[in-house]
């Protein structure tokens, strides 16, 4: 995998797929070890580094976020912008979709919508079927870029910006649910975490909320 490896997994039954910062995605077997398959983009853009402020670095065209597994498909996102669809079980790609911005977090799936949030700032929305925006849901905008990863529950897709901010928006409108964001004294890079009626995450202030 190389020296440096920052996606997550993702496990289904015995079939392990992971992200790779050389711009893969592997699938393994989980109880032997075999690789079954290999995935890489065609073509990606080529890009400059982008230091962060734990004093990592950030490349185009590799991914950070964990892949997601969703109805026999894989989605993940990439450092050129693009989201990708895999074939869970062939590894052909099915369709991917650009944004303007990168994608440093992970994505969330559910009931047929993928979310993402990119490096301008905004979280989107996209049909899974179709790989397009989802209609009827307008894109959220926050005031700076979103490393996190968004979790759905319910109705609801929350996630952290690194405008200091929380964020729970309605995952059909992409309205927001509450009066107003939740605001922590740091940027907030991590996934939340639903526990219960609590809303769980870490920010770059060194506090954990709940």
């Amino acid at each position: 995998m190389g020296p440096r490896g920052w996606p997550g997994i993702a496990l289904e039954g015995e079939a392990l797929y992971v992200g790779s910062n050389s711009g893969e995605v592997l699938a393994y077997n989980s109880e032997s070890g075999r690789r079954e398959w290999r995935w890489e983009p065609e073509a990606e853009e080529s890009g400059s580094l982008l230091s962060c402020g734990s004093g990592g670095q950030f490349r185009a065209g590799l991914f950070y976020g964990p892949p997601v597994v969703a109805g026999g498909v894989i989605y993940v996102g990439s450092y050129t912008g693009k989201v990708y669809a895999i074939d869970a079980e062939t590894g052909i790609e099915a369709w991917n979709y650009g944004f303007e911005e990168p994608v440093v977090g992970g994505v969330a799936v559910a009931d047929g919508t993928l979310f993402a949030g990119t490096s301008d700032g905004i979280l989107h929305a996209l049909d899974v079927t179709t790989g397009q925006p989802k209609q009827g849901f307008v894109p959220y905008e926050t005031k700076d870029e979103i490393w996190s990863s968004p979790v759905i529950h319910g109705e609801t897709v929350y996630f952290g910006s690194l405008d200091h901010n929380l964020y729970a928006i309605d995952a059909d409108t992409g309205a927001l649910r509450w009066d107003q964001p939740f605001e922590t004294g740091g940027g907030i890079g991590s996934a939340p975490v639903i526990v219960g009626d609590l809303v769980l995450v870490g920010s770059f202030d060194g506090r954990f909320y709940a």
